[in-house]
């Protein structure tokens, strides 16, 4: 079994008024970050492997 490990992160708004708390999970698969995300309510999860660009994930459709 791998071990997981994780950094706790916080995005902050330009103007200081918004923040949210976050984790940063290594060696996490897309397909599993998808699940977790989806079963904690989250609306998107950013996901990245190694040597690749960082993507942005919806969970769901997003509706204009």
């Amino acid at each position: 079994m791998v071990a997981t490990l994780y950094n706790k992160g916080r995005g902050i708004s330009e103007d200081g008024n918004w923040f949210e708390d976050s984790f940063f999970i290594e060696n996490l698969s897309k397909d599993k970050a998808l699940f977790y995300a989806k079963k904690f309510g989250q609306l998107a999860f950013v996901h990245c492997s190694k040597n690749q660009k960082a993507e942005l994930v919806f969970t769901k459709k997003a509706y204009l």
